[in-house]
């Protein structure tokens, strides 16, 4: 099943940012497609569902910024790992995008990242747990109106297109998945 932790919204930038040196230890960043919600969801037993989700969101480039706050995290149990929100220490998203966009549109992108001069991925990709749309729609199913469930404003992202890379402090990492606009972070000294 997928797993899910919250990104608390002072850890959400936009692009391009500088991420702070001060309790980033591990710096890492995963490339995602995150949506943004700017309207109220539809009932998940609505016949309509998916394209009223659809509309009610926007896709968003985004680096989920990976820290922990446990010694050893790759090797900890699942609920340690859990309990640190799963790793993430923050989100920095890119634009919206001006076209038109449908869900399959990101079942298989193009993306590229990249630190420095490295290329760290490029080319076609998939997520390992469905599709960013597919998912996005089961975590609005499975919260329903859990804790107030799903509000405008809030930003959901959907799993690694490139998986987790850690970087040196000053590196600059810049991506792009195609169909949305690029993105980059510096990690501060």
């Amino acid at each position: 099943p997928a797993i899910f932790a919250p990104i608390p919204a002072a850890a959400i930038r936009p692009s391009p940012a500088l991420w702070p040196a001060a309790g980033s230890r591990l710096r890492g960043a995963e490339l995602e497609i995150a949506f943004r919600i700017d309207a109220p969801l539809p009932p998940a037993d609505a016949a309509d569902f998916l394209p009223r989700l659809a509309a009610a969101v926007t896709p968003l480039p985004a680096f989920e910024i990976l820290d922990s706050r446990l010694q050893d995290p790759r090797n900890a149990a699942p609920l340690r790992v859990l309990a640190d929100s799963q790793m993430n220490a923050g989100l920095v998203c890119g634009a919206a995008s001006d076209g038109r966009w449908q869900p399959a549109d990101f079942d298989r992108p193009d993306v590229f990242l990249k630190a420095g001069d490295s290329v760290l991925c490029a080319g076609p990709a998939s997520l390992p747990g469905g599709t960013p749309f597919a998912l996005l729609a089961e975590l609005v199913c499975r919260c329903g109106d859990h804790c107030g469930g799903l509000q405008p404003g809030q930003i959901v992202t959907t799993g690694s297109f490139t998986g987790m890379h850690f970087f040196a402090a000053g590196a600059t990492v810049s991506g792009r998945i195609a169909g949305l606009t690029p993105l980059s972070v510096t990690f501060a000294d």
